[in-house]
């Protein structure tokens, strides 16, 4: 009620916004989200009380790191996220098939004495790491706190709005669910790099976003990285 008054008057008083300053140290996430989002709306319309008040919220000299994480970062650039993409399957790939090569070597001496079991075995090995694979797949930013490999690499991070937790696996396999929907993987593909907040429209229903927790610059080696993503996820647009 608070956020939303002062909001309202803001225009006539400016100075209203420092009286949201005891707001910023609360330990309430959705608080939090909602002092931010009216903060960067005061901010945007030249509001200096609210783009410092803004900047304090997001955890400098507040201590607020683990209550909101979210606050500290900015959302994450599209680029970063086709590398981060790239090399979560570039890694679950040769992972799988190193595990495939391996057992299926493993089981080849039971070939040797009978080539019936080693066909069945081989058979179900198969089936079984195809499974996992596409487990791994689905559910790879479940792991590390919402970072997945990729995303772990380039310092990024699948949070909850409202809470600033890391996604869980359920919210993961939804979010990579989308992606085999006809049409709306190409708006999937599209929306982080037109919306506001980097938002897929998954994302939009489950209060999740991408962030940038790191916020560096890109190495070369990343840069190298992102030239295949880009074709892959261009060609897939197109």
């Amino acid at each position: 009620s608070a956020i939303y008054a002062v909001e309202q008057m803001v225009h006539e008083k400016p100075g209203l916004v420092t009286q949201l300053t005891p707001i910023a140290q609360s330990h309430n996430g959705r608080v939090h989200f909602a002092l931010v989002e009216a903060l960067e709306r005061m901010a945007k319309s030249g509001n200096e009380h609210a783009v410092r008040l803004l900047r304090t919220t997001r955890g400098e000299g507040l201590g607020l790191s683990t209550v909101m994480p979210a606050l500290r970062v900015e959302k994450a650039s599209y680029l970063k996220r086709i590398v981060a993409f790239s090399v979560d399957g570039f890694v679950i790939f040769w992972l799988f098939w190193i595990l495939f090569i391996f057992i299926t070597c493993c089981t080849a001496v039971v070939a040797v004495v009978d080539k019936e079991v080693f066909g069945k075995l081989f058979q179900s090995n198969t089936a079984l790491l195809a499974l996992a694979y596409i487990t791994l797949l689905f559910t790879r930013d479940g792991f590390f706190g919402g970072r997945g490999f990729g995303k772990r690499w380039l310092g990024l991070r699948i949070i909850d709005i409202h809470t600033g937790k890391g996604c869980g696996f359920f919210r993961s396999l939804l979010r990579q669910a989308t992606f085999g929907l006809p049409v709306i993987n190409i708006v999937e593909a599209i929306m982080p790099a037109v919306d506001e907040r980097g938002q897929r429209l998954i994302d939009k229903l489950l209060g999740t976003e991408v962030i940038d927790e790191k916020r560096k610059p890109m190495t070369p080696l990343q840069w190298l990285v992102a030239l295949p993503g880009v074709f892959f996820v261009g060609t897939t647009v197109l």
